[in-house]
């Protein structure tokens, strides 16, 4: 066999067996979120600040306080998550974050970008822009 013959299939093997152990694109998105995130943002005239932690095992957990012209409310849900086809989606269980209700459909965001720090996506509906920021480890 040539020595260019012989690196080609050198390479593809290399290749192959990167393909065969690299975990998948969702798969690693999701190995990232793991861990607990935090935001705040506006919906409406109110303001939302919460803490959302992230299991490995699809678990999620949001604590937070909900700020509106009647005062200042905690809350907090739980259920699950997942990363899928680029896309964090998330199924709330149960809430008692105002105007929450059982049956409302999962939420999905196209994950824009994970850093060590920072998590940006954008919803679907209305494709807002969602910030979180990485509480330390």
């Amino acid at each position: 066999m040539k020595v260019a013959a012989r690196r080609l299939v050198f390479a593809l093997l290399v290749l192959c067996t990167g393909c065969a152990i690299a975990p998948s694109g969702d798969t690693a998105l999701a190995a990232r979120l793991v861990g607990k995130w935090s935001q705040a943002k506006y919906l409406g005239e109110a303001r939302i600040e919460d803490a959302t932690e992230l299991g490995a095992d699809g678990t999620l957990r949001v604590n937070g306080v909900f700020h509106d012209a009647t005062g200042s409310r905690k809350y907090s849900a739980n259920g699950v998550w997942r990363v899928e086809d680029g896309h964090f989606v998330q199924t709330i269980h149960h809430s008692d974050f105002p105007g929450w209700r059982p049956g409302l459909p999962e939420f999905r965001h196209r994950i824009i970008t994970i850093s060590e720090w920072e998590w940006v996506m954008v919803g679907n509906e209305g494709g807002a822009e969602l910030r979180l920021w990485r509480f330390p480890k």
